[in-house]
Order: C-alpha cells, then sequence, then structure tokens
C-alpha cells in the first residue's frame, strides 16, 4: 500500500531492514524518553509497535479512531534529536540552531509526502499548537489533499504531518494523522496529543513493559 510506504519514508534514514514490529498486547514503554505507547488512547485503538534500529530510542506506534463511516489513523514517531552545542552566542545562538534544524527536518516530512504522491495539493503550513515548554520555531503541521490507496481501496484522504522539535531537550515527536476525506478531525488529532505518548507522560495504564 502506497500509504505504508509513505510513512516508511517519512524516517528514511532509518534502513527497512532495521525495523521490527512488537507484536504484544499491554502498554508498551519508549524507556529513554520516558513515553508510553498505551493500547487505547481515549477512542483510538493501537494498531502496531514499531522499533527502528537496535537501540530501542526509535520507536513509532499506529492508533486507529472509527466515526462516521470513516477512518483516522494516526502514527507516532518518537526518536532522538541531533544534538545542538552552545555556540558563542550561548543558549540564544543554540535555540537559533535548534529553530533552523527543526525547520530542516519538517521541510524533508513535506518533501517526502510530494515524493511519494504526485498531485498532493497542500492546504495548510505553519506552526502547530504547542505545549508551552516548546519553544519558538520548534513545532510545525501541514495539511496535504492527496489521493492513495486507504482503507483498502483508492481514494482521496486528508493527511495531516507535525513536529515538535528537542521536546525535553533531547527528542522528536513527529505525527502522520491520515483521514477519510470529509471527517472532521482537527479536534481529535488536538486530544490524542494530549493524550497519548509524549516524552516525560506516564500511561494510566499499569503492567507497561519496554521492547
Amino acid at each position: 500500500m502506497r500509504l505504508i510506504a509513505l510513512l516508511a519514508a517519512l524516517l528514511a534514514a532509518t534502513p527497512v531492514a532495521a525495523q521490527q514490529r512488537i507484536d504484544r498486547p499491554g502498554p508498551v514503554a519508549h524507556g529513554q524518553a520516558r513515553a508510553v505507547f498505551a493500547e487505547q488512547v481515549g477512542a483510538f485503538r493501537r494498531a502496531n509497535v514499531v522499533s527502528f534500529g537496535p537501540n530501542g530510542d526509535n520507536l513509532s506506534a499506529s492508533y486507529n479512531l472509527r466515526r462516521d463511516g470513516g477512518r483516522l489513523l494516526i502514527t507516532i514517531y518518537i526518536f532522538p534529536a541531533a544534538p545542538i552545542a552552545a555556540g558563542p552566542g550561548g543558549s540564544d545562538s543554540a535555540a537559533v540552531a535548534r529553530a533552523a534544524r527543526c525547520l530542516a527536518e519538517f521541510e524533508g516530512v513535506n518533501a517526502a509526502v510530494a515524493q511519494a504522491h504526485d498531485g498532493a495539493r497542500p492546504l495548510e503550513s505553519g506552526p502547530a499548537s504547542a505545549p508551552a515548554d516548546i519553544g519558538p520555531g520548534l513545532a510545525h503541521r501541514s495539511v496535504f489533499r492527496l489521493r492513495t490507496n486507504f482503507d483498502d481501496r483508492m481514494q482521496d484522504i486528508r493527511s495531516e504531518a507535525r513536529l515538535y522539535c528537542y521536546v525535553g531537550g533531547d527528542w522528536l515527536v513527529k505525527y502522520r494523522a491520515s483521514s477519510s476525506e470529509g471527517m472532521d478531525v482537527t479536534a481529535d488529532i488536538e486530544v490524542f496529543i494530549a493524550q497519548g505518548p509524549w516524552p516525560g507522560r506516564a500511561a494510566a495504564e499499569s503492567g507497561t513493559v519496554a521492547p
């Protein structure tokens, strides 16, 4: 499916051979980021967890929400941010460098969408809503309309990407939200981000296991 290929393309720097599915019930911990991929986030149900590479520091999970005859699929990636050393300008120069690195990363996300889907049409692009501890220039959002195989048939979908950089100082959090045309999913995405996996956020479920 082209959608699955695109999700892989968003992490193009990670070799496909390094991917490993974590197929077991219960919450799964991203131990280094202190994040938890719970089986359920509100009305969203987890479909899978994938580990990229051998270090256990690059994980993703996909969650489904079905409503009104359509589907919203959110895939979240939590992986290390490139370290930024303070330059001659101290913390100010480091903040500028982090923002520049974040923007470059997000431009790569948008380029992957355009490359994977001929005719992908950008609808929105700009800053994403973000928690108070996310600094300026470290939260980005874009929305595309594109045609792909979704729910086992070719159809037009809404595809939203978000990127939050240097979360907790060390992590990138990337979202890809794909939804059936006509669904109003903005509030659902905000709820998922507020309640779902996030560096430093504990899950309400017990029995969490690391990969």
